[in-house]
């Protein structure tokens, strides 16, 4: 929400099946419907939409949030599609009478080249051998496949930087990730003019990124935090849980949260890895920890919401 307008993906995407043979002739039910629409947040009218016809290139499904920042005094919105591109979009600066389109300012692409090679099939074929569940799939599930992967976490803005990471449905199996920042001052097609620097020694993720101190977290499928240089990408260190993630990190009191199916890592923020504790809580936890008001709350599997907070002195 942005004074007074709402921003939220449609969450357009494609009916698939589960056999490449079918795959290739998988349906696009809105091939032309927008992907990323803005509302008046009191009436619910439409204003505006976006420009992109991407619904042939839609991979499976569109998940990422949008994020809305300013950028060297021009306020955008950070939108993670489903054809693996970042894009970014004037913010509205008025009401218009009728529906328009945002101004698109820059697309980055976040599939690496190497992660395009087929082995001889066509995309859609090989992107459905990506899925462990598929019959004849190409993918062992040891994090070794290499393919291509859409953008689940929302785009963090920092210091006029975007970091963003790629994956998939954790029921996919694991897979090559990576993690990008982007030069969000850019215009244009950005993907090589703006990429920063790119992080590949991460699974496909689920997460947004958490920025503190200089440091980002960020975790991946297969349950591993790695902390990385927001700077420069150099990893400092990975944590490994042995378990699955589906959320996000948070970074609170100096501390870094981090959600799994095992219930809740937490650790010491900083460029040396210290484990505080493991919380079991009998369930896993697939949401993103929240803090509010000195109090830090979670939501488990279980159907039991926990509230944790220091007794009064």
């Amino acid at each position: 929400i942005d004074g007074e307008f709402l921003y939220v993906q449609t969450s357009n995407g494609v009916d698939r099946n589960m056999g490449p043979a079918k795959e290739k002739n998988r349906k696009i039910p809105a091939p032309e419907a927008p992907n990323l629409v803005v509302l008046d947040k009191k009436t619910g009218r439409l204003l505006a939409t976006d420009d992109l016809a991407i619904g042939e290139h839609i991979l499976h499904g569109q998940w990422s949030s949008v994020s809305l920042a300013s950028v060297a005094g021009r306020k955008l919105v950070f939108f993670g599609a489903g054809d693996s591109r970042c894009y970014a979009f004037e913010a509205l600066a008025s009401v218009p009478d009728k529906p328009v389109k945002l101004k698109r300012v820059w697309q980055y692409d976040c599939i690496p080249t190497e992660y395009r090679s087929y082995g001889g099939l066509d995309a859609v074929s090989y992107y459905c051998l990506g899925d462990k569940r598929c019959k004849g799939t190409l993918n062992n599930n040891d994090g070794a496949f290499v393919g291509e992967s859409e953008i689940i976490g929302t785009p963090v803005l920092h210091n006029d930087r975007v970091y963003v990471a790629i994956g998939r449905d954790p029921e996919h199996g694991r897979g090559r990730g990576a993690l990008h920042c982007i030069d969000a001052t850019q215009k244009g097609d950005i993907t090589q003019a703006g990429r920063v620097w790119m992080y590949q020694g991460l699974d496909r993720t689920l997460s947004t990124a958490s920025i503190a101190q200089g440091l980002l977290y960020l975790c991946d499928v297969a349950g591993r935090l790695h902390c990385v240089d927001a700077l420069t990408g150099q990893c400092y260190w990975v944590h490994e849980t042995h378990s699955t993630v589906w959320g996000s990190t948070l970074v609170a009191d100096g501390k870094i949260y981090m959600p799994n199916s095992k219930g809740l890592t937490v650790l010491a923020a900083g460029k040396e890895k210290k484990v505080l504790s493991q919380i079991n809580v009998g369930a896993a936890i697939c949401a993103t920890p929240v803090a509010a008001n000195g109090t830090l709350y979670i939501a488990a599997r279980s159907g039991w919401l926990w509230a944790v907070t220091l007794p009064p002195r």
